[in-house]
């Protein structure tokens, strides 16, 4: 059972799920005391930051005015080869894919930390206003460039995505945008840990008189009729339909752009199946608010999820896909895969066949192993990369987001490379190799951005490594005044922040000696626990034992 266990269950309502790690199932209950344990409804919802807009007049005149003769100064070549001759080839391409990766791993000044979810917005919606009956409309054009259409609703926000990558444009003048913006929507997607994506150029631009007419584009609230209508139109069955709805389990929605807000998961910037997850297993509520119509979690209240999101819940054709992308994430990355390439293609009059595309390398493909092994205390601080120190250091939120974020990318499973891949992980001390799970980077997360949380950690983080150091020094461990005693002897208090039991110590600190449920998950197989109090020197020894039974709801 405790093999089972991956992270407390303080945070089992507010992990995200991968393929290979899921959360524990909550069918254990410590014994002692009678009282139940459920878990806590904290979770957490990285702010929305302003973006930092390119000089988009400086760039759009650099590539301008170096035009193809700009590629070859840049890249050392012979300025004064027109670019009638020259023809970009696979490597060419990938240089464009690096230069957008490059972007997406230093500028992190947007979101949650990443310009990748806005960079699959505008890929997607450039792509998504083909018409099949008409042939117009789809990426081929980049017409999103003009207004009208850069003015239409459903394309709010995504000036900030369009200004990103001109100083790609102005690096690599002679690719078309039609070309660029897909591209990097591909490269979003494989480099927040998502599917390979192939992809092909061959997109023309157009001027403004392609733009499309408004409407073309989703509305999220609307039901299950009209995402049909709209994903018919461009030429999608209700299976292909689900897998690109998908594409929520990373970004955010805004207020000042949708009307809606918040994110789909708790982690926005790694692409995963968790949005499938969520939308069956955790219960929704209506927000209750002054914005339109849209649907909280019960569980933290932080999470949100649009009318159109639960109409795929609510029809049978598609809920069965969405149940099935909810269990299995590598049926959901191989058929999201296929349908986004799709997307992409969708009107293009390309001069290649579909074997010839490329699928480009990825910023970063090292071997990645994730394990299942849950040591008796994990270092959060070490998890992230962050220092640890004996007197307690500030770390702003922005720290700790860009931790969270590396730390995610660097042991998400997807991120290695299939042939790399050992079929068994190998087990491994080394501090700078370890491979964590995406529930305990969660976690680690949650504790060291919660105040409280923190506090109550670095303490016991303290007392950890002062026992570990007494070990070191003597081979044996001393708890000055060590009393024992069982858990139903501790009062409990159930909250907000999860269960906690304490007691009362002779120094005069009333909740001297505190058990929290990951104390108790930690020591699970053991069924005690020595906790210190935090006033004075004095120990407790509290035991405990397990039992499984149904969770009270």
């Amino acid at each position: 059972m405790a093999a089972a266990r991956t992270v407390s269950r303080a945070f089992l309502r507010s992990t995200p799920a991968t393929s290979s790690i899921r959360p524990a199932a909550r069918s254990a209950r410590f014994a002692l005391p009678s009282q139940g344990f459920r878990a806590s409804r904290r979770g957490y919802a990285s702010e929305a930051g302003e973006a930092k807009s390119s000089n988009t007049l400086l760039w759009a005149g650099l590539a301008a005015a170096g035009g193809a003769g700009a590629y070859f100064y840049l890249k050392g070549g012979d300025a004064s080869v027109s670019s009638k001759e020259f023809v970009p080839g696979k490597e060419d391409y990938q240089k464009v894919y690096d230069a957008i990766a490059h972007r997406l791993a230093n500028e992190t000044d947007y979101d949650d930390g990443s310009y990748g979810p806005v960079l699959v917005r505008l890929a997607w919606h450039a792509s998504g206003t083909y018409d099949k009956e008409t042939g117009t409309g789809g990426s081929n054009g980049a017409t999103m460039r003009f207004a009208p259409e850069s003015d239409h609703g459903a394309n709010a926000g995504l000036k900030h995505a369009r200004d990103f990558l001109e100083p790609v444009k102005a690096q690599f003048p002679w690719i078309t945008y039609s070309d660029l913006w897909t591209l990097a929507g591909a490269c979003a997607i494989q480099e927040l840990g998502g599917p390979a994506i192939p992809w092909r150029p061959g997109r023309q631009d157009k001027d403004v008189a392609a733009c499309t007419p408004d409407g073309r584009l989703p509305d999220a609230s609307k039901d299950h009729s009209h995402i049909r209508d709209i994903f018919y139109r461009m030429g999608f069955n209700d299976q292909e339909i689900v897998a690109l709805v998908g594409a929520h389990s990373i970004g955010r929605a805004h207020t000042d752009r949708s009307g809606f807000d918040g994110p789909w998961d708790f982690s926005p910037t790694v692409f995963t199946n968790e949005f499938f997850r969520l939308l069956v297993e955790e219960k929704w509520q209506q927000r209750k608010w002054n914005g339109p119509k849209q649907f909280t979690d019960k569980s933290t209240g932080t999470l949100m999820m649009l009318p159109a999101d639960l109409a795929l819940t609510k029809d049978k054709a598609f809920r069965k896909h969405v149940e099935l992308y909810a269990k299995d994430s590598d049926a959901f990355f191989k058929d999201f895969s296929e349908v986004f390439v799709k997307l992409l293609e969708l009107g293009v009059p390309f001069t290649t066949k579909a074997e010839d595309r490329y699928v480009f390398k990825p910023s970063e493909r090292k071997t990645r192993t994730m394990t299942r092994s849950n040591p008796t205390t994990n270092d959060y601080y070490e998890i992230l990369s962050l220092p640890f120190t004996e007197t307690s250091t500030t770390l702003s939120k922005q720290q700790l987001k860009t931790a969270y974020h590396k730390a995610l990318l660097k042991h998400h499973p997807d991120k290695a490379t299939p042939d790399t891949q050992p079929t068994t992980p190998l087990p491994t001390t080394d501090l700078n190799t370890r491979s964590y799970t995406i529930d305990e980077i969660t976690t680690a997360y949650k504790t060291l951005s919660d105040p409280y949380l923190r506090a109550e950690y670095d303490r016991s983080l303290r007392l950890d490594r002062a026992r570990v150091a007494e070990r070191e020094k003597t081979g044996t461990v001393f708890h000055t005044g060590l009393e024992v005693v069982d858990l139903e002897d501790l009062a409990i208090e159930e909250g907000d922040e999860g269960t906690v039991w304490y007691r009362g110590c002779r120094c005069g600190d009333e909740r001297g000696f505190l058990v929290t449920e990951g104390d108790l998950e930690r020591e699970v197989e053991h069924g005690e626990i020595v906790v210190g109090c935090r006033g004075c020197s004095l120990w407790m020894k509290v035991l405990f034992a397990v039992e499984d039974g149904e969770e009270d709801t």
